[in-house]
């Protein structure tokens, strides 16, 4: 299963000035754009979300980095949001997520500042040459006896860690599946191993497992335990050329 990374670029350091300039938003106080571009205001938003990858692009394959301009007003919320250079095809995400971004109230407004916004696929690749690990898990869980669970919000920290640290550059990877037997209210109350990857992370992931707590979707809370599988993928990753 791929991953995405989204990453989102504090651009600290002054960036050279160049393609288009921003427009100016009906009402708002004008902006002038700076000659110089360090001379743009340096801070960071308080609130950040990011829009999907867009499929399309997804689907294409295209990855990089969108280049915005953004005028925050007094309230430190985002008036205007411009490309200036990346790939088309990401302009609008891009866009998309800067206009719902806050920033503390800014002391002299409005201000203009600058972000880089990259998009980027993970990569895979063999885990002696890897950079970094991945976990992932999905799906809705059911038991036989009707419960059905989500595995949302389950704490992966210490079997990522022991995963990067331990095994990864070794080239453990793949599929490993556990049954997991939780009550009603998603505490897991038995795990075993079905499907192995290595011994290491066979303990790792039991002593994981152990403290996790499930989602109930549906179900009588009344019910007694019941049995499902959890498969969870590890897979090793290369950072993209930038």
């Amino acid at each position: 299963m791929k991953l995405i990374i989204l990453l989102v670029m504090y651009s600290m350091s002054p960036l050279a000035a160049h393609g288009q300039a921003a427009t100016q938003p009906s009402g708002a106080s004008p902006i002038s754009e700076p000659s110089d571009a360090s001379r743009y205001a340096r801070v960071k938003p308080i609130f950040s979300p990011m829009v999907p990858y867009p499929e399309e692009a997804l689907k294409k394959g295209i990855e990089g980095t969108v280049l915005v301009t953004v005028d925050v007003d007094s309230k430190g919320l985002v008036t205007n949001v411009m490309p200036v250079s990346g790939p088309p095809e990401l302009f609008q995400a891009a866009i998309d997520s800067a206009k719902q971004w806050r920033f503390n109230p800014p002391e002299n407004p409005p201000i203009r500042v600058r972000y880089e916004i990259s998009y980027y696929h993970d990569h895979e690749c063999p885990g002696p040459i890897s950079t970094r690990g991945g976990i992932t898990t999905g799906g809705y869980l059911e038991t036989a006896n009707g419960l059905k669970f989500s595995p949302e919000d389950l704490d992966f920290d210490y079997l990522l860690w022991y995963f990067n640290t331990k095994v990864r550059k070794t080239g453990v990877a793949g599929e490993m599946i556990l049954s997991i037997t939780a009550d009603a209210d998603g505490w897991v109350k038995k795990a075993r191993v079905v499907k192995s990857l290595s011994p290491g992370l066979d303990r790792a992931a039991i002593k994981s497992a152990r403290k996790w707590r499930f989602k109930l979707v549906k179900g009588n809370k009344n019910s007694s335990p019941g049995d499902f599988e959890l498969p969870i993928t590890f897979a090793a990753f290369c950072d993209p050329d930038r």
